[in-house]
């Protein structure tokens, strides 16, 4: 989340200095999007791997 907090203060900053060219745009977009995505997608992996932990627990406990 940090990388996409960052570029779009980049992108924010680049652009009240219109400094920010169309394809440079385009591209911190595509990399705010993809770094986006992965954050979410290693959230639900977080998620996912804290609830087999707990079951697997549960069921070294069960005779």
């Amino acid at each position: 989340m940090s990388v996409t907090v960052l570029y779009i203060i980049g992108i924010f900053y680049l652009s009240i200095e219109n400094a920010l060219p169309p394809g440079l745009f385009l591209l911190g977009l595509i990399i705010i999007l993809v770094a986006f995505i992965i954050s979410i997608f290693v959230a639900v992996l977080k998620a996912l791997l804290i609830k087999v932990v707990e079951t697997k627990n549960e069921n070294d406990f069960t005779i």
